[in-house]
């Protein structure tokens, strides 16, 4: 007969074991359903999206140094990279903000079984106003 503390540390080191799996499947996109992999990007969205409300406080704190430190700010920004930052951003806006929707239908247990369906139309919609917002922006 074991002792409890023996069968506590046995089970202790089978989970230990068990961890590094559990890990990485849940960096693994590669077989997961939709609506993870959905959730996963709600979430990664919505961390983007609070980190550039932070840059953007503090970016806006250039212009209590002067017009002329805002126009060289503004210069920078418009070149051609931070339009395509831009339209990254604008992705995560709106995916973050459709996405939300539909989660918020889903939780009010409407159109559950359309759920696949729905985390396609938000990402092609995203991508599709994303993209389209980017163009307009690098050729205006």
């Amino acid at each position: 007969m074991t002792a409890p503390s023996e069968t506590n540390d046995n089970e202790l080191i089978s989970l230990l074991t068990t961890l590094p799996n559990v890990r990485s499947r849940w960096f693994s996109i590669c077989w997961q359903k939709e609506g993870f992999l959905a959730f996963m990007l709600h979430r990664l969205t919505g961390i983007i999206l609070s980190f550039y409300l932070l840059m953007h406080l503090i970016v806006l704190r250039t212009l209590t140094y002067g017009p002329t430190a805002w126009d060289t700010f503004l210069h920078i920004v418009k070149s051609p990279i931070f339009i395509v930052l831009d339209g990254g951003l604008l992705f995560c806006l709106i995916f973050h903000g459709i996405n939300g929707i539909r989660i918020m239908v889903i939780g009010f247990n409407k159109l559950i079984r359309w759920q696949k369906v729905f985390v396609y139309i938000t990402l092609v919609t995203s991508l599709v106003l994303s993209v389209t917002g980017t163009v307009l922006l690098l050729f205006r």
